[in-house]
């Protein structure tokens, strides 16, 4: 790979070819649409934060933790994090798919805990499930998105699991093994 200082290395389209920069500095860039661009950075302390890469077309955005697990995947119009809850290590960010070409600048801002209630980021992974030991919590489906929560039923009894929402694929439930048990 490249260290990059502010500015994408291009080819940048594989692991191989990965350009790491500094994540506060940033990096700009150009997405074309049959472009993917691959980044790495080091995150030295836990935090929330945001990224909006400013595109001005639909998009996916991947972030990878340190065991190159896809944690976020976002396609949508104009991808972006926010207050998303990141440990601190190495991370992997991938940008592909534009609609059509735009500049973008890839830069985390520090950012603050959610609400109460409300859904934190990353949780598209069991190993990041949002515990839902609250039982109530809201958020949102920023086009292609997946959420996982967790719950503790300690006897058998019966609940009722509502979703509210404009657009939902599907909702499956799985036991502590990772076995689905409805969908």
């Amino acid at each position: 790979g490249t260290v990059t200082t502010g500015v994408e290395s291009e080819p940048n389209e594989n692991d191989r070819q990965i350009n790491s920069f500094d994540p506060f500095i940033g990096v700009s860039g150009r997405l074309d649409t049959a472009d993917t661009d691959n980044f790495s950075f080091i995150l030295p302390e836990a935090g929330y934060y945001d990224l909006d890469p400013g595109l001005t077309t639909s998009a996916r955005l991947m972030l990878f933790d340190e065991a190159n697990r896809e944690i976020i995947d976002r396609s949508t119009l104009s991808p972006r994090l926010s207050q998303a809850f990141l440990p601190a290590g190495h991370y992997k960010l991938r940008l592909l798919r534009a609609a059509e070409a735009s500049d973008y600048k890839l830069q985390l801002v520090p950012s603050q805990e959610p609400e109460a209630g409300f859904e934190q980021e990353p949780n598209d992974l069991l190993a990041y499930a949002m515990d839902l030991s609250d039982l109530q919590v809201r958020g949102n489906f920023p086009g292609r998105d997946l959420d996982i929560f967790r719950f503790y039923v300690d006897h058998p009894q019966y609940f009722r699991l509502q979703v509210v929402a404009d657009k939902l694929y599907s909702i499956s439930i799985y036991d502590e093994t990772g076995i689905r048990i409805y969908q």
